[in-house]
């Protein structure tokens, strides 16, 4: 018979709900923050979202997550759309 094994179909299962996993997810969230420069502008944070999550994101999302960030201490805000690593939470 034609039948999947469990395991790969719990597979196909696990990757659809990764596609759709929020902008915040930790890994999702972990992998921007590393592509990110010591220095970096709203603009790369958006290219580096885009990057990771494999889809066009709206740009207030990003913002968002960039005011978390900031909030967590993961991220210093220098000017009007340029912040900075502070490195406290590497490995959040």
């Amino acid at each position: 018979g034609g039948r999947r094994p469990a395991d790969e179909r719990r597979d196909v299962r696990l990757r659809r709900a990764a596609t759709y996993a929020p902008a915040d997810a930790p890994r999702i969230k972990r992998a921007i923050y590393q592509k990110l420069g010591g220095q970096f502008t709203t603009e790369e944070a958006y290219g580096a979202t885009v990057s990771v999550r494999g889809f066009d994101v709206q740009k207030g999302r990003v913002c968002t997550m960039l005011s978390r960030w900031e909030r967590q201490g993961m991220v210093e805000r220098l000017d009007k759309g340029v912040y900075k690593k502070t490195y406290r939470q590497e490995m959040v």
